[in-house]
């Protein structure tokens, strides 16, 4: 079978010693010999499992997206109850954010079923809408607008994302 990655062949990598995991579990790093090749990060050496450890995986990571009827921001000219249009790289942010916190408290391991771990919760409520929870829509669009007088309503990129994740992040 041949794999081809970016419009990369399998020669191509490792004619030009980049060190690469393919799809179904071999390795390629240039001509050299493995055992003498630095190690691959422990992530890099695991083996695609099945599509039901996929799943499970895939249903234990935070998924934060649009919303609607939250508490009302009230804009220049709008009064909005939902991001839909305008929201996606702030709940794109929170998202990671949620992600890195997750992985950070409970390990990449961790699965959300057969159990959930209580303090899991606790993660998720940051991140409510209401400004009460601090990694709120509310408190970053409070953030965007004081800092960089961005509109609610205004759509960031994702530097700006980056820039009011940090204001909540340094205080909790």
């Amino acid at each position: 079978m041949r794999f081809t990655i970016s419009g990369l062949s399998r020669e191509t990598i490792s004619m030009h010693h980049i060190p690469f995991v393919f799809w179904d579990g071999s390795t390629t790093v240039g001509t050299s010999n493995l055992s003498t090749t630095p190690p691959l990060s422990t992530v890099s050496e695991k083996k695609i499992g099945s599509f039901k450890d996929f799943l499970v995986d895939f249903k234990s990571r935070i998924w934060v997206t649009y919303r609607k009827g939250f508490p009302p921001l009230k804009g220049r000219a709008t009064v909005y109850t939902s991001d839909t249009g305008w929201g996606c790289m702030l709940r794109t942010g929170q998202m990671m954010l949620a992600t890195v916190l997750q992985v950070h408290a409970f390990g990449r391991d961790w699965r959300k079923y057969p159990r959930t771990e209580p303090n899991f919760k606790d993660l998720i409520r940051f991140f409510g809408d209401s400004p009460e929870y601090p990694f709120s829509l509310h408190n970053l669009l409070k953030v965007g607008n004081d800092h960089l007088s961005k509109e609610y309503g205004e759509w960031y990129g994702p530097s700006t994302v980056a820039y009011v994740l940090s204001f909540p992040t340094r205080h909790h």
